[in-house]
């Protein structure tokens, strides 16, 4: 055993120990196997210390979390109150504008409002009106745009029919690899070869 380190030993005595234990209960008591045993966690006090510490850790997470989780809440309660203000005070300005309007005394700030309220309320109802027109206008132009592009496909497709069948029925002589041309003699070619380079000037 003097090859392998403390390590392996404690190991090796402690596995041997955990056998003994489990076949013959109480035959391990003493401390003859190599002392104490070691564990990875390390001292009490350093695993007391470690658990303090990731307790704290995440308490300090649940507290930031918490935190912000209230501070959420509270932005929406103000902005729910804020609303709910704009609301009243806006429902208890038209009834006060009704009132006014049918005793004949409205003041010229209040018909300004009043005009200002029925200006945007006509700017509202023409941009839906508008909005129903562009959604008109684009479906037309996209059904334009299908039907062009579908013509267009149809013509490209009709091309190259043409073309495949004017290239059926065009018949060329053509070499085979490493053959004289289909239909054609070695010697032909030759003499015809020869016959062309001089016409062309080779």
């Amino acid at each position: 055993m003097g090859q392998y380190g403390s390590d392996a030993r404690a190991q090796a005595s402690g596995a041997v120990r955990d056998v003994l234990e489990s076949v013959l209960p109480g035959a391990v008591g003493c401390r003859e196997f190599g002392g104490r045993r070691r564990n990875g966690r390390g001292s009490q006090a350093a695993v007391v210390n470690r658990v303090l510490s990731q307790r704290g850790v995440i308490q300090g997470q649940d507290v930031d979390r918490v935190k912000k989780q209230q501070r959420e809440e509270q932005r929406r309660r103000v902005r729910r109150e804020q609303r709910l203000r704009e609301e009243l005070e806006a429902e208890a300005k038209m009834e006060r504008l009704q009132r006014h309007r049918s005793a004949g005394r409205m003041s010229k700030e209040e018909r300004a409002y009043v005009g200002g309220m029925v200006r945007r309320n006509e700017q509202l109802l023409r941009t839906w009106d508008k909005g129903e027109e562009v959604a008109e206008l684009e479906g037309q132009v996209l059904q334009d745009m299908r039907g062009a592009s579908g013509k267009r496909q149809k013509r490209k497709r009709g091309r190259a029919m043409c073309q495949k069948k004017q290239g059926s029925n065009e018949q060329q002589l053509r070499l085979t690899p490493g053959l004289a041309p289909v239909g054609a003699s070695d010697e032909e070619d030759t003499s015809e070869g020869e016959q062309e380079g001089s016409d062309r000037g080779w």
